[in-house]
């Protein structure tokens, strides 16, 4: 399948190629964006949502670290 068609399936907002880029490329799949398709369209759409996860919890544990404001929340979560 190719990657465009990927695209319109996942997000109706039909983003900009660069935008597409840009999210693929800070998702480590330079590759899909690089070759134009992806082999198995589902276990690609599964690998996205697991690294936009992933993601987020790793820019959100940053951000909190780097929080002088997230002091008392520092030192109480689990």
């Amino acid at each position: 399948m190719k990657l465009e068609n990927a695209i319109i399936h996942v997000n109706s907002l039909h983003p900009s190629a660069s935008q597409v880029k840009d999210i693929l490329i800070k998702l480590n799949f330079e590759d899909v964006w690089t070759n134009k398709k992806v082999l198995n369209y589902s276990s690609f759409i599964q690998d996205i949502k697991e690294r936009v996860k992933l993601l987020f919890i790793q820019e959100t544990n940053t951000r909190l670290n780097n929080s002088t404001r997230a002091v008392v929340y520092k030192h109480i979560r689990v």
